[in-house]
């Protein structure tokens, strides 16, 4: 059973076992992909789908809803689904919920699976709260909500400096040269980004030559 902690210090917040993933394979090391933040860029959005399809990978798809007033992006959430991806809630606009309460705090967690239910016919399971910060009334909102929190255990630092957007060589040569010291039961994060996009291939192959494949809760 693969346990995801944000901190050594943190509760685990959803537990990854045979019973909860989409496939097992025998001697293979199962692994969560998440990717937070869009859809944003329909160029990049493609790209990584494309990429995700070559490797025959499933992710969760975290996205913000002030993100849907663009019909590209809308139209893209649709293409997430239809590739077998699927699609979680990550607040309709990024905000901390550490910050909020009441009505905002209702918009921010419960508005965005409107949204993506209009948008989708299909609401979201999962919630990623913004930078993974939330208190007991925002846990109460996304229970409500029907969801489930899920934050990450293997952070791929996609955001870690702003010349990684700037310049994805770089991103790649420094994801190249760390030890992410990944494991079996890992939730991976990654941003919809078009330096993320670009290395995506080359971190999907490493995961796969150390006998990772990519898995999907199935409930």
């Amino acid at each position: 059973m693969f346990v995801l902690f944000l901190a050594a210090c943190s509760p685990p917040t959803y537990t990854l076992g045979r019973e909860n993933i989409a496939s097992t394979r025998l001697f293979d090391k199962p692994i969560l992909l998440t990717i937070d933040d869009g859809p944003e860029n329909a160029a990049v959005d493609a790209a990584m789908l494309a990429t995700l399809a070559r490797h025959k990978a499933r992710a969760i798809w975290f996205v913000n809803c002030r993100n849907f007033g663009n019909p590209a992006n809308v139209a893209t959430l649709r293409k997430i689904l239809d590739a077998g991806h699927m699609i979680g809630n990550h607040g309709y606009s990024h905000l901390r919920l550490d910050k909020l309460d009441g009505e905002a705090l209702r918009h921010e967690i419960e508005g965005c699976s409107e949204a993506i239910g209009k948008a989708t016919g299909k609401r979201p399971r999962f919630y990623r709260p913004a930078f993974g910060l939330t208190t007991p009334e925002a846990e109460a909102e996304i229970a409500r909500s029907g969801m489930q929190p899920v934050l990450w255990s293997l952070n791929t630092y996609d955001t870690l400096l702003p010349s990684f957007r700037r310049d994805p060589k770089a991103y790649g040569k420094w994801l190249a040269q760390r030890d992410m010291g990944e494991a079996a039961g890992d939730v991976l994060l990654m941003h919809d980004a078009p330096h993320t996009a670009r290395n995506l291939d080359w971190l999907l192959t490493k995961l796969e030559s150390e006998r990772f494949h990519f898995v999907l809760p199935t409930h």
